[in-house]
């Protein structure tokens, strides 16, 4: 069976298209899970401070699962200078949750902590922080969910998934660490060449369809020799 040029074009579209909707749709499903696991995170936060300190199962939950949550906040989730209360210094890149949680728990260990706000104050800045958090992801959501109804985007983030491709398996195969695959992938030059090869990419299949590959080569070669 052959295949005429429009028709292989039209397919090289669309396997572009298609990789870049299930790009799209993995990404918004991860910023999903993030939310499910940052509301059981404020869930289980409020079952401790509730408790007054006696709900050792949720304490334990939160202390196994803090690094994780520190990781996805990412800044949202570090103070750039913090001043621990009665205290004379100050701390620089503070991270909330890995530190304050140890901290509430102090305070409702010790009685004469206990006594006064200080374990409400350190709810409460942990808990301002996590929300600013599902408020940031919250608008990343929004703008994958218009994504997935904009076929020019699912083209881009196809585009993205082919040029990093090569990058990615060299991560896969352990050439490359995860954080310079990541690294590498969300540069500025990256996407500088993703963006060119998406136009170019998507100019030429265009045309190719239109025209015809043979008769859009030859219209392309004699742009050229006009030089």
């Amino acid at each position: 069976m052959v295949f005429s040029d429009r028709t292989i074009l039209i397919f090289a579209l669309s396997l572009a298209c298609a990789l870049g909707l299930i790009r799209v749709i993995h990404q918004r499903m991860r910023i999903s899970n993030k939310l499910v696991f940052a509301a059981e995170f404020l869930q289980k936060l409020r079952a401790y401070v509730d408790s007054n300190g006696h709900d050792n199962e949720s304490y334990g939950w939160l202390t196994h699962r803090s690094g994780k949550m520190q990781r996805q906040m990412g800044h949202h989730g570090i103070y750039a200078s913090y001043r621990p209360p009665y205290a004379n210094f100050q701390y620089s890149n503070y991270p909330i949750i890995l530190n304050m949680l140890p901290e509430l728990r102090k305070t409702f260990d010790d009685d004469v902590l206990n006594r006064g706000d200080l374990a409400h104050q350190y709810a409460i800045a942990i808990q301002e922080a996590i929300v600013r958090y599902v408020g940031n992801l919250d608008d990343i959501e929004q703008e994958y969910i218009k994504n997935l109804r904009n076929p020019f985007i699912w083209f881009r983030e196809g585009v993205r998934a082919i040029v990093s491709f090569p990058v990615s398996i060299l991560g896969w195969l352990g050439a490359l660490s995860e954080r310079t695959v990541s690294a590498l992938i969300s540069s500025k030059s990256f996407q500088f060449v993703s963006a060119l090869v998406g136009i170019v990419g998507f100019i030429s299949a265009v045309m190719g369809i239109a025209l015809g590959w043979d008769q859009f080569k030859k219209m392309v070669l004699d742009w050229f020799n006009t030089f």
